[in-house]
């Protein structure tokens, strides 16, 4: 079976909707669908039972998905075990935030000798770049990971930041809640974004009023210029100092940054290498 097919398949159970999971896949729906039918022929059986409400696993479907689940692990660990043999150097992926924070950290000569450093624009991504065994760990939003099987060691608490131009002053103290974020004009990062995420998950399904920009510096240009808001992590704030916009922080949240492998050795050696 084609391993494409086995992460399918897995995506699927987990998000029990053939749309949502081929947009984390990025194929589309009917290339999907077609995947799940290939492998119900593989195995000659019904392993999902199409339902308004979505797709769920049948009986045997959920003994299919424990054993896939299993294989996908142990080849993923294998495929990175065998390219990380014969190299001393470790290929560490990390998110823009942390590349600006640690930016002296990352150039530092002695550091360079044992990484080489990826930066992608959020945890999907490194995730992705792990699994298809590009990086041998990740630098990114571990919070996300808790159904992950990976090893993984915080590093440290960001909080999130909430920027608004004069055209909409928020008055009051220099924090403000999430509730108060559900009657505001929110503008975001596309998804795949940590933010974006992070936001979607906090705000009430029926919140709308969410438009989203393809980059970082048209973000910052469409909030200078409206009464919009936006929200990202407080290490992304010093791109935005000089543009005379306001801050608030966003009260009890903050997202977890730590260092994520498949190998536990790689986890603490980086963590000795880094020494942060």
């Amino acid at each position: 079976m084609n391993l494409e097919y086995i992460e399918s398949f897995i995506a699927v159970a987990k998000f029990q909707s053939l749309n949502f999971a081929s947009e984390q896949l990025n194929i589309s729906t009917p290339a999907l669908s077609k995947r799940i039918n290939h492998i119900e022929n593989y195995f000659n059986c019904k392993l999902f039972e199409r339902t308004r409400k979505g797709v769920f696993l049948t009986s045997k479907g959920e003994v299919v998905l424990e054993k896939l689940t299993k294989i996908q692990l142990e080849l993923t660990e294998l495929k990175n075990y065998t390219a990380s043999q014969g190299s001393s150097v470790l290929r560490l992926g990390v998110l823009p935030s942390f590349a600006i924070r640690y930016q002296q950290l990352l150039e530092n000569n002695e550091i360079t000798k044992h990484l080489t450093v990826l930066v992608e624009s959020n945890t999907q991504s490194l995730k992705e770049k792990l699994h298809d065994g590009f990086i041998d760990a990740f630098i990114g939003d571990i919070s996300f990971l808790t159904e992950e099987p990976l090893f993984h060691k915080s590093l440290y608490q960001e909080k999130y930041v909430v920027m608004y131009s004069d055209k909409k002053q928020l008055t009051g103290s220099p924090s403000i809640t999430i509730e108060a974020l559900q009657s505001e004009n929110l503008l975001l990062l596309n998804p795949p974004c940590d933010t974006a995420t992070f936001i979607q998950n906090q705000l009430p399904h029926q919140h709308k009023n969410i438009n989203f920009k393809n980059d970082f510096e048209s973000l910052i240009a469409s909030v200078k210029n409206s009464k919009n808001i936006t929200v990202f992590p407080e290490s992304l704030k010093m791109r935005t100092t000089h543009m005379n916009l306001f801050y608030k922080t966003l009260s009890n949240y903050a997202r977890n940054i730590g260092i994520a492998s498949y190998n536990q050795d790689t986890v603490e050696k980086l963590t000795k290498i880094l020494n942060i």
